[in-house]
């Protein structure tokens, strides 16, 4: 694994760029690579993919230059194992709503002493079928990041506490799901869920940790690097899929 992870790009100053990964083909990832992204995540909290699809995607990504995160479903610590297995080096975890699951998640990513994670290097693919089991020990603390999304009032609550917990790289805002727990369902631009994400913001950056998110109706990615977001993932396979099969039909349609 030559290729650049996104925590050392980010390490470097650089603003990443993101695509969600929702379909369940290899051709898609690669696609969505080909045309620019140099980072895609694939949703597994709201989508359908499976570890052996996520493998195959991996590999299609990964082959045009991409990096793959991926949202996990819940804070499972066997999925966890899995993925981080299969070499992917990124794990965004939904709903981290205290200090206890912020050190619970990070306990998950690592081996011990630091973590809980269960050791099988000569069979995976993270370490090259046990090729290079040195080369991926020592990679991990330079590759390896865990995304905390801060979404909920209880995470908004601890989420200075949060951002102290060591091993927490990312705070990732989810204005969807942190908007409709404070009681304004779907409004991510609302006043209450800016001031929201405002301190969201002073807590990442006070204990020194990056910052992700989405775009909004009234916030573009441009607009939110410029804010001081570190990595965006804008665009999604189904979305763009959407969009332009939608303004394919119209416009070719004989009425």
């Amino acid at each position: 694994m030559t290729a650049r992870s996104i925590k050392e790009r980010l390490k470097a100053g650089e603003k990443v760029l993101a695509g969600w990964v929702y379909g369940l083909t290899p051709v898609t990832a690669e696609i969505m690579a080909i045309a620019g992204y140099s980072a895609l995540l694939i949703d597994q909290e709201h989508g359908p993919t499976e570890l052996q699809m996520i493998h195959s995607q991996t590999v299609a990504a990964e082959s045009r230059g991409a990096q793959v995160m991926v949202r996990v479903p819940s804070h499972d610590p066997n999925h966890v194992k899995r993925l981080l297995d299969m070499g992917i080096s990124t794990v965004m975890f939904p709903m981290v709503d205290s200090v206890a699951d912020a050190e619970a998640v990070v306990a998950a990513c690592y081996y011990p002493p630091r973590g809980r994670r269960g050791l099988a290097t000569g069979g995976i693919r993270a370490s090259g079928y046990g090729h290079d089991t040195k080369g991926y020990f020592d990679s991990i603390p330079v590759r390896q990041m865990v995304m905390a999304q801060i979404e909920t009032l209880g995470g908004l609550d601890a989420v200075e506490k949060i951002a102290a917990v060591d091993g927490v790289d990312m705070l990732f805002v989810g204005p969807n799901d942190l908007s409709t727990s404070l009681g304004h369902l779907g409004q991510g631009d609302h006043p209450t869920v800016r001031k929201a994400i405002d301190r969201i913001i002073a807590a990442a950056k006070a204990k020194g940790k990056w910052l992700g998110t989405v775009p909004t109706k009234e916030r573009d990615a441009k607009a939110l690097f410029a804010l001081g977001f570190d990595l965006v993932i804008s665009g999604s396979d189904v979305a763009l899929l959407r969009e332009a099969v939608a303004n394919h039909v119209k416009a070719q349609s004989p009425s």
